[in-house]
């Protein structure tokens, strides 16, 4: 893919169709849990702001995974070379190499193909996705991705397979699988994960800091780490917290990064993976901001248990559909309020059960398999009449 193809807009793949609110009716009413307001709304916050701008920033800047699919059997990469999936017998996109990222493009293109849709895509589905937010990362058609920042222009939301796929754990469900009422719960705020985000080095993220923490050869020395993860939410929370009876907080690490947790700064802060369930025995459940967005908003949001979420900035395909103080207890950008939102949730359990069931409301609207395809073809109707 050359950096003039990302200037040039997609064809039409047929002649359109009048809308009903806002987009065409896609498929029949089969079910009572289907809400096409409800589709329409998340279908219309995905698609989120165009802009005919010229582009600003090339494909290099959008990093390795940055694919072009030709709505057929090639899946090109952000230099034009053909190979960066391969197709099985049944027609199903994967990465011929380990790629947790092309993996992820791979699960887009195959539930597009699902919904039937042949007009070329390009999408790139890696992390914490800023570009569209400004003249000098601009560009000039949709790309898909699975989340953006603020004001962003021409990044159409899609559901991240792996997390948002129907049938998982970690995703919504129409019916919850916490076994434990609100009442039943322990009076505490639950907090596992990886050690992941920014730091105060501008240049460096977490994972970058684990790496150095990892390597017994690195010349970087315990204060220089200490400063640089103080700029941290996770690191600035499970420190503050250690110890505490009112907030269970630790790291999980893992893959390359377990090495890490063996360093003195973080050893005591690390712990074994635990399962749903351990989340799911606290009233409350802490989602804080990594790379990106908390990657357990939603898994929290379908428990009998309430959200205290940072309000980190990140919108993610379902993002419109919850609500600070309607769904969950937003927590500022950093967390330093996490005292201050516990003592309310304690002092307001009813108001608490009632933005968990609000948040409930919402993941079985987000579950239910109409309505998931409705907002689909219509985000992918919406690219083609881009």
């Amino acid at each position: 893919m050359t950096q003039k193809s990302l200037g040039t807009q997609p064809k039409n793949a047929g002649n359109p169709r009048p809308l009903q609110n806002g987009f065409r009716f896609l498929g029949q009413k089969t079910s009572p849990s289907y809400d096409r307001a409800f589709s329409n709304q998340i279908a219309t916050h995905c698609l989120g702001k165009k802009s005919t701008a010229p582009a600003r920033c090339p494909p290099e800047k959008f990093g390795s995974t940055l694919c072009r699919w030709d709505g057929d059997k090639a899946v090109l990469g952000r230099s034009g070379s053909a190979g960066k999936l391969a197709l099985d017998p049944d027609g199903q996109f994967y990465a011929p190499i380990k790629h947790g990222k092309l993996n992820r493009v791979a699960g887009v293109i195959n539930e597009m193909k699902a919904l039937g849709h042949h007009t070329p895509v390009t999408l790139n589905m890696h992390d914490a996705r800023s570009y569209g937010t400004s003249p000098d990362t601009a560009v000039c058609w949709p790309i898909i991705t699975y989340n953006r920042r603020p004001r962003a222009q021409n990044l159409v939301l899609w559901p991240l397979p792996g997390f948002h796929t129907p049938g998982i754990n970690k995703y919504v469900h129409q019916t919850p699988i916490d076994p434990f009422s609100f009442d039943q719960k322990l009076d505490i705020a639950h907090w596992r994960g990886h050690l992941s985000g920014p730091t105060n080095t501008p240049e460096a993220r977490a994972s970058d800091v684990l790496r150095k923490l990892a390597d017994p050869t690195s010349a970087i020395d315990n204060t220089t780490i200490l400063q640089q993860l103080s700029g941290n939410t996770r690191f600035n929370v499970v420190t503050q917290f250690a110890g505490s009876k009112s907030v269970d907080a630790a790291f999980a690490l893992k893959g390359i990064h377990k090495a890490a947790a063996q360093h003195p700064l973080i050893a005591k802060h690390c712990q074994k993976r635990v399962n749903l369930r351990w989340f799911f025995k606290a009233k409350y459940i802490l989602s804080l901001s990594g790379t990106d967005t908390g990657s357990n908003f939603l898994m929290a949001a379908n428990s009998y248990s309430v959200v205290l979420k940072e309000e980190d900035g990140w919108a993610l395909f379902y993002t419109t559909a919850f609500q600070p103080w309607q769904h969950y207890i937003p927590l500022l950008p950093g967390a330093p309020d996490i005292i201050e939102k516990l003592a309310w949730a304690r002092a307001n359990p009813k108001a608490c059960q009632r933005m968990s069931k609000a948040a409930r409301a919402v993941c079985a609207k987000l579950a239910t398999p109409e309505n998931r395809q409705h907002i689909l073809r219509a985000v992918l109707e919406g690219i083609s009449l881009s």
